[in-house]
């Protein structure tokens, strides 16, 4: 094995050695922490950015070629602070590598949120679940498509915890960082919230070429979480593998046996999905709790697999 490749190898196991107990702590301190931290607070104040660059650069008025050219602009407006702290939190000084430590086991904790999940679960199985979404702010028709959106959201948190870690075993906090703006960005300048397929185009497309290998190992892990879930459908997923695979939630709805799909809110607007799937369109607390525990073994599986990589490569790299 070369020299260079042998850098790389041992590069990847100590940022591993590193994420583990990251993503660890994330899961149960990093929601409170976050929240203590004021993050959502933050999360807030960077969607209003990325939705002032969109008001201010993309004018109707204006060619698509501009617009096309000022959507790279705002992307990059974006993408080079997120790469400039990454960095700086990279310094070699105990007291910023504790500083990186806390705001990375919060900005997890800030992504996975399990213990609003449990929230919502529970008010689901008393019958107290309300109609009002937070976050973002919307009213649901019925409990059936709060539901629906929250199972969702559950899948999808895992594909950018998992996005996230890669990226950081690829190129550390600069790489995790610019992976979570774009991810941000992609969905504030989505095609349906921005009015036009120019300005997002960047972003849009850039995060998707990116997200392809996230995806493909989260939609692996979910599947292999599903045998050790209870009512599940792992086997008769892979019968209808050619319409479950056309889109994320399509998978999802497969492995769970629901039908998954119609208008759900996003932080820039909302937005409608196909409808995926041949169970039920009314999920309960019970398809809730499956969810959940899907993401959560999916989860587990992911942090085994990364702890596995610490103990795969041969000592002599560290040398």
């Amino acid at each position: 094995m070369s020299s260079t490749a042998e850098l790389i190898l041992a590069g990847v196991a100590a940022r591993a050695t590193y994420l583990v107990p990251i993503l660890a702590a994330a899961f149960l301190l990093g929601e409170p922490l976050a929240k203590f931290l004021r993050f959502p607070a933050l999360r807030t104040q960077i969607g209003g950015l990325v939705r002032h660059l969109n008001i201010k650069l993309n004018r109707s008025s204006r060619s698509t070629a501009t617009r096309l050219y000022r959507g790279i602009v705002a992307l990059l407006m974006l993408l080079v602070p997120s790469l400039a702290i990454g960095i700086l939190l990279l310094r070699p000084a105990e007291w910023v590598q504790l500083l990186a430590a806390i705001l990375f086991t919060a900005l997890f904790g800030e992504l996975v949120k399990p213990y609003q999940l449990l929230r919502i679960r529970r008010a689901a199985k008393s019958g107290t679940l309300t109609l009002q979404s937070n976050e973002p702010p919307f009213l649901f028709p019925d409990t059936h498509a709060q539901l629906r959106y929250t199972i969702l959201v559950a899948a999808d948190r895992v594909a950018l915890l998992i996005g996230a870690s890669l990226f950081y075993l690829a190129a550390s906090l600069p790489g995790a960082l610019l992976y979570l703006m774009l991810a941000a960005s992609a969905r504030y300048y989505a095609p349906a919230h921005t009015g036009n397929l120019a300005f997002g185009w960047a972003a849009h497309a850039l995060f998707r070429l990116l997200d392809a290998v996230p995806r493909f190992i989260t939609s692996l892990l979910l599947w292999i979480a599903a045998l050790f879930t209870p009512r599940t459908a792992p086997f008769s997923t892979l019968r209808h593998v050619a319409s479950a695979a056309k889109q994320f939630h399509g998978w999802l709805a497969y492995l769970l046996q629901l039908s998954l799909g119609g208008p759900v809110p996003t932080a820039a607007g909302d937005t409608t999905l196909p409808w995926l799937g041949i169970g039920t369109p009314k999920p309960d607390a019970i398809h809730l709790s499956r969810a959940i525990q899907l993401a959560a073994i999916a989860t587990l599986l992911w942090i085994l697999l990364l702890a596995s990589t610490i103990y795969v490569f041969p000592d002599d790299l560290y040398q």
